[in-house]
């Protein structure tokens, strides 16, 4: 009996430990909830389709050694906690559960950059990866100024190690699946043509990353919305849909040209100031609570048991 009191009591403590580990991100995503956020970019688009754009500092020429037709950085304003508008298509809005209140609030700020997206067309790109971060209160930098294009978010080295500093909350990857029967691009214009004008709307699916951890990695794993990759099949309501083909989260991207991001060196790369909703329907996963009052079951049933046994 002492030993099945040990070993629960060991198991109590692992997961009361658990749960005051998961307060070190001081925003939390609700688990299986539909959520919307709200962020805005500030990027460079290689309008000559030649992608070649390097991106400065410590994500240097990304992922895959080459350069790059779109990158950029973004800061989240909100998010919503959303209603189903389609099943496995859509959400709709509700309300604000989390906001950046600026520096020197008390919400901290998410944040991070984008970059691997290789531009295809005029209307069409391929690629893309988004790392998220996080920062507490306190330790924020990020302004409204920066993020109209008039602060200190920059194309450069700088920018980049203060846009991936903080603690890992996801990486997505940008994947098909928005436009039927294509393997090959990410990212779609639905509005004009933005890869061009700078102006307009694109749309894109991402996927989790799970082989790089971070705080979110789990519950953003939730595998909602449809792809699109079999000539139509598993557009919402289909009778044929594939649940194997579902992704994460959703990306709509609002464009338009930032004339103060122009490269004075290089007149074909335009800046692009974007406003920016994405979607996700977060997975099942246990909240810190939950947790604690299991770890607090286990320990009054070992404490149950134990006067049992002396009586």
């Amino acid at each position: 009996m002492k030993k099945l009191l040990l070993i629960l009591s060991i198991t109590f403590l692992l997961v009361f430990g658990i749960a005051i580990g998961a307060q070190a991100v001081p925003y939390m995503l609700p688990s299986k909830t539909p959520i919307t956020f709200q962020f805005g970019n500030l990027e460079q688009i290689d309008v000559s389709g030649a992608n070649s754009i390097t991106v400065p500092g410590s994500i240097g020429l990304g992922l895959d050694g080459q350069t790059d037709g779109n990158w950029g950085v973004f800061n989240m304003t909100s998010i919503q906690s959303s209603g189903v508008a389609t099943p496995n298509w859509d959400l709709g809005t509700g309300p604000v559960i989390w906001s950046d209140d600026g520096v020197g609030g008390t919400e901290g700020q998410i944040y991070g950059v984008f970059y691997d997206i290789r531009i295809t067309s005029g209307t069409t790109a391929s690629g893309g990866v988004m790392d998220l971060y996080w920062q507490d209160a306190g330790s924020d930098f990020i302004t409204a100024a920066d993020m109209a294009g008039s602060g200190n978010a920059r194309p450069d080295a700088a920018t980049v190690a203060n846009f991936t500093s903080g603690t890992l909350l996801a990486r997505l990857n940008l994947v098909p699946g928005r436009i039927d029967n294509d393997n090959v691009n990410s990212l779609v214009s639905v509005i004009g043509n933005v890869f061009n004008a700078i102006n307009g709307t694109a749309e894109a699916l991402a996927q989790v990353d799970e082989s790089v951890t971070g705080a979110w990695t789990d519950i953003l794993n939730g595998n909602w919305f449809w792809a699109e990759l079999d000539g139509g099949v598993d557009d919402p309501g289909s009778s044929l849909a594939n649940p194997s083909e579902r992704l994460d989260v959703r990306l709509r991207t609002n464009y338009s040209e930032l004339p103060s991001w122009d490269d004075p060196n290089n007149q074909i790369i335009l800046g692009a100031l974007s406003t920016d909703p994405g979607k996700t329907y977060t997975a099942a996963i246990p909240e810190p609570t939950t947790m604690l009052l299991l770890g607090l079951g286990l320990l009054g049933f070992a404490g149950i048991s134990r006067r049992k046994m002396d009586s």
